[in-house]
């Protein structure tokens, strides 16, 4: 980024060898050339009743925790969009780091970011559900704080969901980058998700999400996080958004997801007893699903979610809770035959089940069992709120 201060600066884009169009700065194409684009004068945009402070368009979210090192090409990366009618609210999560500082010095130059900091630590989908209250744009955008985007994302998004008053959110593809903001092209994070823009993403949401956090565009009133999760949020946000109206898929890679060692959708136990907790609870709404979509796709998402849930219960050796699962495979699952084989499994050793599912994990995360167990049975339920049918 050349600059981040005073006039918007945004880079003009060439295609990537896939035709996809690319940052300079990420990718193959050469040559970089700066345009300046005026802001919008408060008259442009429409006045919140009983204030005279202009409501802009987009509200973006950044949830801020210990990442003062990455948030020059994350907040650059918002003001280098070539849409610009947007507020961020940068929510600082009780960093340790020096973040805040970091976010004041660049949001003194650009009136648009404001930094705040919570009084205690809220966790990320506290932190955005209490950034989410203090913006007023309709539609809203996340992006986390080791993250960035291209140029164009914002704009792409909004001209297709002005096209479609009845989706409720917009999605992008991306990339991972390495700690240095490089794009990782040899790891397709969406693979086997679908990138058709019309394509019904509900039933693939049942099995898993595979749309990334910092790529959405959200109507605000298909909007909420779950407070209580601490991994799993951005899945429970599109699950309750996507119930309320379709979601529209941006086929170009315009978000990049910076893997450096510490991000907190790594593998542990707390995360998985956090997806097993989400996934008890798409089984629990099998009724308001089969009332959104057609009941084939449905039971496809239920039987795939089911065979999941099977194996994140058996690597805590919870073995009731397994075989529950194991007789949703059976309910939903199109192959019954695997559905079988995996619902029998259960009655095996716990420790040849849990070295089975999961031989990656079984060694690097020791368990006392009977402690698992009774984790698994003090899981707090999750109850969606989904529109009434």
């Amino acid at each position: 980024m050349d600059s981040i201060a005073g006039a918007t600066t945004v880079q003009r884009l060439g295609r990537g060898s896939d035709g996809v169009p690319m940052d300079p700065n990420l990718g193959p194409s050469a040559g970089l050339v700066i345009r300046v684009k005026s802001r919008p004068s408060p008259a442009q945009a429409p006045l919140d009743s009983g204030s005279l402070m202009p409501v802009p368009r987009v509200s973006i979210l950044v949830p801020s925790y210990n990442h003062g090192r990455f948030l020059e090409r994350t907040l650059g990366s918002v003001i280098a969009q070539t849409f610009d009618d947007w507020e961020l609210l940068l929510l600082d999560d009780r960093s340790p780091d020096d973040s805040v500082d970091v976010a004041r010095r660049i949001a003194a130059q650009d009136p648009r970011i404001r930094v705040e900091v919570n009084e205690r630590n809220l966790g990320a989908y506290g932190t955005e559900q209490r950034a989410l209250e203090r913006t007023s744009g309709n539609l809203v955008a996340v992006l986390n704080s080791d993250d960035f985007w291209h140029p164009e994302k914002l704009e792409r998004q909004i001209a297709a969901l002005d096209k479609r008053p009845d989706a409720s959110c917009a999605f992008v593809l991306g990339w991972m980058a390495d700690r240095e903001g490089n794009p990782q092209t040899d790891d397709d994070v969406h693979a086997g998700w679908p990138t058709d823009p019309q394509a019904r993403f509900l039933p693939h949401l049942l099995h898993e999400n595979r749309i990334l956090a910092s790529g959405v565009l959200f109507r605000r009133e298909a909007l909420r996080f779950e407070e209580t999760c601490r991994y799993s949020g951005d899945w429970v946000a599109l699950l309750e958004a996507v119930a309320r109206g379709p979601a529209l898929c941006v086929p170009e890679r315009l978000t990049f997801w910076r893997q450096h060692g510490e991000n907190s959708y790594l593998i542990s136990p707390k995360q998985l007893l956090e997806e097993l907790r989400v996934r008890r609870a798409i089984q629990a709404h099998a009724a308001r699903w089969f009332a959104l979509e057609p009941a084939s796709a449905v039971r496809r998402g239920l039987g795939r979610n089911a065979m999941n849930l099977f194996a994140c219960a058996m690597f805590f050796g919870s073995r009731r809770e397994a075989l529950r699962a194991g007789v949703a495979c059976l309910r939903y699952h199109a192959d019954r035959k695997s559905a079988l084989k995996r619902t029998l499994s259960g009655f095996l050793p716990a420790d040849y089940t849990r070295r089975y599912f999961w031989p990656d994990h079984a060694d690097a995360f020791p368990l006392d069992l009977r402690a698992a167990r009774r984790d698994v049975a003090a899981l707090p339920p999750l109850v969606f709120r989904l529109p009434k049918p």
